[in-house]
């Protein structure tokens, strides 16, 4: 019996320790973007087929919000940020 207890315990600890190092994945995995000016429907889709998005819902004052394809964690999620405030002609980017 002791040693089914230690086994258990140290399995226990084994997977605390694995769920505490993994990196975190990100409950939003959407990016809202506002340009400065209009943009066309082409520019959105080539930009789609750039960043590996897709438009989840057209928002009023040149604002789009995007779906990130794939699966995504809190890292991807802030390159993806980065990525779009370097753009020129954008505005604002949340998260």
């Amino acid at each position: 019996m002791n040693k089914l207890n230690k086994r258990f315990l140290s399995s226990l600890i084994i997977s605390f320790s694995c769920l505490a190092t993994s990196q975190a994945f990100a409950f939003d995995q959407y990016v809202t973007i506002k340009f400065k000016k209009p943009v066309t429907k082409k520019f959105i889709q080539e930009l789609n087929q750039m960043t590996n998005t897709t438009v989840e819902k057209a928002l009023p004052a040149n604002t789009y919000k995007l779906k990130i394809g794939g699966v995504s964690n809190k890292s991807t999620l802030d390159k993806y940020s980065e990525f779009f405030l370097l753009m020129k002609n954008i505005e604002n980017v949340s998260p």
